[in-house]
């Protein structure tokens, strides 16, 4: 939509892997995907949650059905990530 200002743009309720943003790179206009930035600058944003009662007393480890998060490519944690 050239000419038209992004205030006045519908705004976007999802973004998806393969959405296109433009930029411009050494002085060329050019075209980065979602999917590049979330993986190169954002993260994933990698999360779960588990919404199961534990019944046991804490005596020993217990996993949490559905708690797990599986890091895609091992150590590649970058500076300031946190795992809570």
């Amino acid at each position: 939509m050239p000419g038209t200002k992004i205030s006045a743009l519908t705004a976007a309720t999802v973004v998806n892997a393969g959405d296109q943003f433009a930029l411009v790179q050494s002085g060329a206009s050019k075209a980065v995907t979602a999917s590049v930035l979330r993986s190169s600058y954002i993260g994933a944003g990698l999360a779960s949650a588990a919404t199961v009662a534990v019944s046991a007393a804490y005596a020993a480890d217990t996993y949490l059905a559905g708690s797990a998060i599986t890091i895609p490519v091992a150590g590649n944690c970058r500076v300031g990530t946190q795992y809570v």
